[in-house]
């Protein structure tokens, strides 16, 4: 729901700007929808992604209403780290340093909403997951 209000936002936003005005600053919805909805997009992920071998990155209870825990296997003794990101694609809170194979994470950090969250080790996503908050 919150997503097709977004899109319902920024198309309506598109439109006000006027199609000679895009079209004169060489704009395209579709080019602007995509670069919305791509993961490149959220530019403080790291762009760099490995490929994950059995890591089953997992939140839960999911959807959370209360504090939830977020959990990975481990294959090698590594620090991780987690970043959360909110459907705008802003970075809403970080956890470095993760050297267990699970983290609670208190509910009360995070606005009602869908949130994408990464999972990162040497500063390379290994593995992606996604959390509705209530």
């Amino acid at each position: 729901m919150q997503l097709l209000l977004l899109f319902t936002l920024m198309l309506a936003t598109l439109t006000a700007l006027g199609q000679q005005q895009m079209e004169a600053q060489n704009i395209h919805v579709e080019d602007k929808m995509k670069a919305l909805f791509s993961r490149e997009y959220v530019p403080q992920a790291t762009p760099t992604i490995v490929p994950p071998t059995n890591i089953n990155l997992r939140a839960f209870p999911n959807p959370a209403n209360s504090d939830f825990t977020v959990s990975f296997q481990r294959e090698e003794q590594h620090d991780y780290a987690l970043e959360f990101y909110n459907m705008v694609g802003k970075k809403v809170w970080t956890k470095t340093h993760i050297t267990d194979h699970q983290i609670t994470i208190e509910r009360t950090r995070f606005d009602p909403g869908h949130y994408f969250f990464y999972l990162l080790q040497n500063n390379a996503t290994v593995a992606m997951g996604k959390i509705i908050i209530e």
